[in-house]
Parts: structure tokens; C-alpha cells; sequence
């Protein structure tokens, strides 16, 4: 398990330094599982509509053991808020209330400060982060990496961990493809909740990929369809099938 943490670091590290150049424009802003935009459990440096005074993004994930309805809106083209429930059972439904502001975007980083607040049935739990964002191409394919470092409150109030994450987009067969589908990857030390579902582990290193599909191009509206591998180092390894549609009003 070391040998196969220590190569996927590598591999993020390698596709980091070879993205470098000009910033991917066309990075699918999508929705995280806990509601943020971000890749699966790892959010981005990206606002969900950073061209729009206002945008509105509703999403649906589904894990295998939960169902997770999101509602996010994107305003003054820096920043965000959210909400997501997630439904694992009658008597067992956290809530997660997130935030982002984007406080520089400019060449090819985007650096932005965030967190969420999660209410689940083990008690209250929150999470701050700072997330950097940089994009370029991998051998003429748009690509974005994205690297977190942040903390979870226990309780809110006691104990200090540190929350540490890589992602990684690309566009795949861009020119074949027409840009709509592009790979996502994220590598964490944290899941997208404390309390997750669908044999989605905490506490280690997951590792998570897939594809999102992106069929919607230079329009106020947003379509992104997810087909992920979840813990996928994990024997209980799981996936994750994610639907977001936005549009923005102004």
C-alpha cells in the first residue's frame, strides 16, 4: 500500500510539472461530492460561474449507499456558497454547508480559501482549506492541477489534522472529442465528508478517478456528467455516478 501511495504522488507530481504554460480555460467547473466545485473530494481554486455576476448550479451524486442533492451558487465572480444532503439512510442524514472566495486568479494560478461546515449524526465537524490551481497542457491537452492543504475541526473545537489533496483534469482527444470529456483525478489524506458512504474510506490515502462529461460550450447553461472510480487503492473500493446542471441568470 506504501509503494502504490508513493507512485501516485509521483505520477501527480510528474503531470503537475508537465502542465505548465498557458491557463486551461476551458476546465470543467463541476461540483465536488460534498458540494463544492471542485473534482470529486478535492475542490478547486475555480468559482463555478467566474465570468457571471451570478450563477446557479444544482447537482445530484449518488454512491452506492447515498443519494447527495447540491445546490451551489456562484456570485461577484469570486465566490461561493453551498449545500448538500447527504442521504444514507432514514435516520442518518448529514448536511454540508460549504464556502469559497477566490482571492487571485491571474496567468496561469488561481488561488482561492474556503471551507464547510458538516453536521452529522457523530456530532459537528469543520473543515478549512487553501486551494492553488494552475493550468497548461499535457502534450497539447488542455490540463489543470490543483493542489489543498487544509485541516478538519473534530468537534469543531479540538484537535488540528492536516488535509492534504492533489488533482488533476485534463481534456482528453481534445480535437477528437471536441473538448467534452476530460479526466479527473484526486489523490487525499480525507473523503468528502467525515461521515461518507459507499465504501468510500477516511483517515488515508484514496485515490479517485473518472471521466466528466462537459457537452455544453460557450453558453450561460452547464451540463457535466460524472462516471467516477471511488478508493480505487482500497479493496472496498466503490464509485460514484454525478449529474450537475447550471445556468447563469446575469
Amino acid at each position: 500500500m506504501k509503494k502504490l501511495i508513493l507512485s501516485t504522488v509521483v505520477i501527480f507530481l510528474l503531470l503537475g510539472g508537465l502542465s505548465s504554460g498557458l491557463f486551461a480555460q476551458n476546465v470543467v467547473k463541476g461540483l465536488s461530492a460534498n458540494g463544492a466545485t471542485g473534482l470529486i473530494s478535492t475542490p478547486t481554486a475555480r468559482i463555478g460561474w467566474e465570468n457571471s455576476n451570478l450563477g446557479i448550479d444544482a447537482g445530484y451524486k449518488y454512491t452506492g449507499g447515498s443519494h447527495i442533492p447540491i445546490i451551489e451558487v456562484s456570485f461577484l465572480k469570486m465566490a461561493e456558497v453551498g449545500l448538500a444532503v447527504d442521504i444514507q439512510g432514514q435516520n442518518n442524514i448529514p448536511v454540508l454547508i460549504n464556502g469559497k472566495f477566490q482571492f487571485n486568479r491571474s496567468g496561469d494560478t488561481a488561488i482561492a480559501i474556503g471551507g464547510n461546515l458538516q453536521l452529522v449524526n457523530a456530532g459537528t465537524f469543520g473543515q478549512i482549506y487553501m486551494a492553488i490551481s494552475g493550468g497548461g497542457s499535457f502534450f497539447d491537452w488542455p490540463a489543470t492541477s490543483t493542489i489543498v492543504i487544509g485541516t478538519t475541526f473534530p468537534n469543531f473545537l479540538t484537535g488540528f489534522p492536516i488535509d492534504f489533496s492533489m488533482g488533476y483534469e485534463m481534456s482528453l482527444w481534445p480535437s477528437a472529442l471536441r473538448d467534452y470529456v476530460h479526466l479527473i483525478i484526486d489523490f487525499a489524506n480525507y473523503a468528502y465528508s467525515v461521515q461518507p458512504a459507499g465504501g468510500i474510506g477516511t483517515g488515508r490515502g484514496i485515490l479517485n478517478a473518472g471521466l466528466r462529461i462537459d457537452p455544453l460550450k460557450g453558453t450561460n447553461f452547464k451540463l457535466n456528467i460524472d462516471f467516477i472510480g471511488t478508493d480505487l487503492l482500497d479493496a472496498n473500493r466503490g464509485y460514484l455516478l454525478g449529474l450537475t446542471f447550471g445556468f447563469s441568470p446575469m
